[in-house]
């Protein structure tokens, strides 16, 4: 799939239902963070229906010109590659893309 096409995936999937979704860390439970859209954007906020939830202050946006970047570093992780580091210099919500991501079965 096309970035392109995955963005707005994403797009339609919180526009539709916006919800809770999981980070899914490597070696520990993952936390839960709430994801929608408003006309501007898809963003992030601390999770709404878990007690176990992310300590995001405020509201994140992801920007839709990291979706590719983070899309093909995605792919690799899920190939067990190391890509921490790159993926953390690419943006600071990189755990937050995983978990959408795989919440949409990408």
């Amino acid at each position: 799939m096309e970035h392109n096409e995955v963005w707005q995936s994403i797009y339609n999937s919180f526009a539709k239902s916006p919800r809770d979704v999981i980070t899914i860390p490597k070696s520990k439970k993952g936390k839960w963070f709430f994801v929608y859209t408003q006309k501007d954007g898809v963003f992030i906020e601390k999770g709404r229906e878990h007690t176990d939830a992310c300590k995001i202050k405020g509201r994140r946006r992801l920007e839709e010109k990291k979706c590719k970047e983070m899309l093909d570093i995605y792919y690799r992780r899920c190939d067990g590659q190391s890509v921490a580091k790159e993926a953390a210099s690419t943006t600071y919500n990189q755990v937050y893309w995983y978990g959408i991501f795989a919440a949409l079965g990408i």
